[in-house]
């Protein structure tokens, strides 16, 4: 792909993720086995805060606690 699209990472990576979903679905195993097994059954969700005025913020993360996040 380098020859091809040299420096457009943003178009190389989604055809890399369709090429190993491909390859999954042809071996019928799933990614995470591919690329070395499943480390870990559940992961945090985190929330992002973006940075706007001290009410905006404050209120961004009550609805965000609302909606259960912790972290």
């Amino acid at each position: 792909m380098d020859s091809i699209l040299k420096g457009h990472s943003f178009i190389k990576s989604p055809i890399d993720v369709a090429c190993w979903d491909v390859f999954g679905k042809v071996v019928g195993q799933p990614l995470h086995l591919l690329l070395g097994g499943c480390y870990q059954k559940k992961l945090p969700l985190y929330f992002s805060l973006s940075s706007d005025t001290k009410e905006q913020m404050i209120s961004a993360l009550k609805g965000a606690r609302s909606l259960g996040y912790k972290q």
